[in-house]
């Protein structure tokens, strides 16, 4: 599941998947998750990562509009 919410301040990118979910260890370590922290900071965004029942992995970035 994909969803882009937002308010006047912050949008909010979600991104929810019923996988596997992501091995806390690799995610520091991935070119992909340095990728994405990069360009995160550009937005001056945050990215929490977490789960809830039925959703193994959630990614919620939330940022600024530029």
């Amino acid at each position: 599941s994909i969803e882009l919410t937002g308010n006047s301040e912050r949008y909010f990118l979600t991104y929810k998947d019923n996988g596997v979910g992501i091995n806390p260890e690799l995610k520091k370590d991935s070119f992909g998750m340095e990728l994405i922290e990069t360009i995160i900071e550009q937005l001056e965004g945050v990215i929490e990562i977490s789960q809830e029942s039925n959703w193994n992995t959630v990614i919620c970035i939330s940022f600024k509009e530029t």
